[in-house]
């Protein structure tokens, strides 16, 4: 979330869509799962207080304004879609 905050204030206005909807599409392609897969980029998140922390930090990106382009929800028990915004 940070990122696409700080992205806004990086990247200039006439190409910022463009360069979000880079970024979307890469984070899209990301493989997540089984960590012991060899094209698993990450596995799930451990327990059920970081899928607490992290659905926090989107609550909390989303209060600030930020805005989830893709993934920010929980698969399964505690396996977290890619997020950015």
């Amino acid at each position: 979330m940070e990122l696409f905050y700080k992205l806004q204030k990086i990247v200039h206005e006439k190409v910022y869509d463009e360069v979000v909807e880079g970024l979307k599409k890469a984070y899209s392609q990301l493989r997540i799962g089984d960590p012991w897969e060899p094209n698993t980029l990450y596995g799930p998140l451990h327990t059920k207080n970081s899928v607490n922390l992290f659905l926090n930090a989107v609550q909390e990106a989303q209060k600030s304004g930020g805005k989830v382009i893709i993934g920010g929800k929980v698969r399964k028990s505690s396996l977290v879609l890619q997020t950015s915004g």
